[in-house]
């Protein structure tokens, strides 16, 4: 009996293109290959676990490869896909870019949705391109003193890197902060520079920290505006929510 092998790998894409391409090297059958990004859960009795450390020599190999042979394109699609927070992804993952190594005209992998693996891929990055979109719009960023922007959110997929170049081409020139609460990780950008991931374990900002009585009161006069504008007549509750998930409200200086 063929034994499935599983290869446990760091929840990013430097990890999972690792995974790849030990999965690759290790000639184990790609349909006989799953991926389990991050943390293992439950044990498959009839499986073969294998820890992957993540090699960035070995990532930028399959990364290079993938643009060659598919594409840029579908590298940015498999690479939004990676930003996913279903455990699932990495299996996904490992097997459209199979699928697209196999094909004569691999840029074409995409295209090919009657395959589960592949039809995956697109969801999970159409899921990912969506809540990146919401947040681009729905993102409120405070002034929280000493010339720093900070907002707080909280998606279900890993979207800070998704987002972050969008703020870094509108406020090239601020000092911006753009917290996940969810993960504790930041997307930091010092003025007239790039913007990096950062840890933020355990940390919070508090309204202690936050410039004062100033904020406060613009925060006031932006929700002022917001029900001035607003046409009682035209109130559609079931629009909105559809429009601007509840979720998002938390964080949006309009819904205190």
């Amino acid at each position: 009996m063929t034994q499935n092998i599983v290869l446990c790998c760091e929840d990013s894409l430097e990890g999972i293109f690792t995974a790849v391409y030990d999965g690759w090297a290790g000639r184990y059958g790609h349909e006989n290959v799953r991926l389990q990004v991050g943390e293992t859960e439950d044990m498959d009795l009839f499986s073969s676990y294998i820890k992957i450390c993540t090699n960035v020599e070995k990532a930028g190999k399959v990364s290079n490869t993938i643009r060659r042979r598919l594409g840029g394109r579908n590298f940015a699609e498999i690479a939004r896909a990676a930003l996913s927070c279903e455990p699932d992804k990495g299996t996904a993952i490992y097997r459209t870019i199979a699928r697209g190594f196999s094909m004569e005209r691999g840029f074409q992998v995409m295209g090919v949705l009657t395959d589960p693996f592949v039809c995956r891929v697109d969801a999970l990055s159409r899921s990912v391109s969506r809540e990146s979109d919401h947040l681009m719009g729905f993102l409120r960023f405070t002034d929280y003193g000493q010339g720093v922007l900070w907002a707080k959110i909280k998606p279900k997929n890993h979207v800070l890197p998704a987002i972050a170049p969008h703020f870094q081409d509108r406020l090239p020139k601020e000092n911006w902060v753009i917290w996940d609460e969810r993960r504790e990780k930041a997307a930091v950008h010092p003025a007239g520079r790039g913007w990096f991931l950062a840890d933020l374990d355990g940390f919070e900002p508090t309204e202690d920290t936050a410039s004062g009585d100033c904020e406060r009161e613009i925060e006031e006069l932006w929700r002022g505006f917001c029900r001035s504008i607003a046409i009682e007549e035209r109130r559609n509750l079931n629009l909105q929510r559809q429009m601007l998930p509840k979720r998002f409200r938390k964080y949006m200086t309009e819904f205190p």
